[in-house]
């Protein structure tokens, strides 16, 4: 058995990556800042087990993988890599691995972009003149925001509002910004013909909203709540933005975040000139336009008007 020793300052929720030899590693992974190399053993390609332990030599961690069924195939020589489905879960248990979504894995970054980063943000299950839908309804909407720092691949994972039911309905090949925001429209009262249109309605009764990894994640919960009877055009929103609790909130916030004025379109916590250019670069655009986006049509009237400029207007140098 070979061992490796080297120092090494892992922040929280951060990354380090082992490798047996840097300047190839470095050359295929360039991005990849927190490296530690050379060590002097390969892991075998039939299996065996990895130790990690602390100063001491106490044991820290350790794990015991195989080539063979139940173990994943494609991580068999075919260029993919084993990954742990989620941090919490049990390391000596098969299930709890899978080939990585991509030819060499994803070394010094999430196995999973989505977990963690991608959360429901806010919904409105009686949606009677708040916002109007692509088909010119007033549809019920969820709204989905990103965390992270980087654009996520939504494709492939599932909406639901039954979480007995996880895979009622599956996003189409889409994504949301970083920092971004996605709304979702429930179904229409006529023929849906948007591809972000759901094929269930939310219930003003109360019910559940679960968003659903892809099948190559098992299905997994990424974000998932219930909810009581709602009042008519008042949403249920995180606050503080996408890290806190749902709250009724008293004027919607489609497409912008939950916990700033809505003209601070920057989110800097003012309203001055730059938030001015944002909104001017996007004025006398209506919905049936393309670059129509509902953070600048302040009343959410389906057009960037004279009226959305007053609400500015009156915002301006506030924060």
């Amino acid at each position: 058995m070979s061992f490796l020793q080297a120092p090494c300052l892992l922040e929280p929720d951060g990354y380090v990556v082992v490798c047996r030899h840097l300047d190839q590693f470095v050359a295929l992974f360039p991005e990849v800042e927190n490296v530690l190399g050379e060590f002097g053993f390969g892991l075998s390609g039939v299996g065996e087990s990895v130790l990690l332990t602390d100063g001491q030599g106490v044991l820290v961690d350790s794990l015991s993988y195989d080539d063979m069924s139940p173990w994943p195939a494609a991580a068999d020589g075919q260029g993919f890599t084993l990954q742990l489905i989620d941090a919490s879960f049990d390391n000596a248990d098969v299930e709890s691995w899978k080939a990585s979504d991509e030819v060499g894995g994803s070394p010094g970054r999430p196995n999973n972009p989505r977990r963690g980063f991608l959360v429901i943000n806010e919904f409105m299950a009686s949606n009677t003149r708040t916002l109007v839908g692509p088909q010119g309804d007033y549809d019920d909407w969820i709204e989905l925001h990103n965390l992270g720092t980087d654009t996520l691949d939504l494709r492939g994972l599932y909406l639901s509002d039954d979480l007995n039911r996880p895979l009622r309905w599956q996003l189409p090949d889409t994504t949301v910004t970083a920092r971004g925001y996605l709304i979702i429209w429930g179904q229409s009262n006529t023929q849906n013909t948007t591809a972000m249109q759901a094929n269930f309605r939310l219930s003003k009764e109360g019910e559940q909203i679960g968003l659903f990894d892809r099948d190559t994640w098992n299905n997994l919960p990424i974000d998932t709540l219930s909810f009581g009877p709602q009042e008519a055009d008042v949403s249920l929103a995180r606050v503080p933005n996408g890290t806190g609790d749902f709250q009724r909130v008293d004027q919607a916030s489609p497409g912008r975040s939950n916990d700033v004025t809505a003209a601070d379109f920057d989110e800097s916590g003012v309203v001055d000139s730059a938030d001015f250019l944002l909104f001017a670069s996007h004025f006398g655009v209506s919905r049936e336009q393309e670059g129509y986006e509902f953070r600048y049509d302040l009343d959410l009237s389906g057009a960037v008007d004279f009226l959305d400029f007053l609400i500015f207007a009156e915002s301006f140098g506030g924060g």
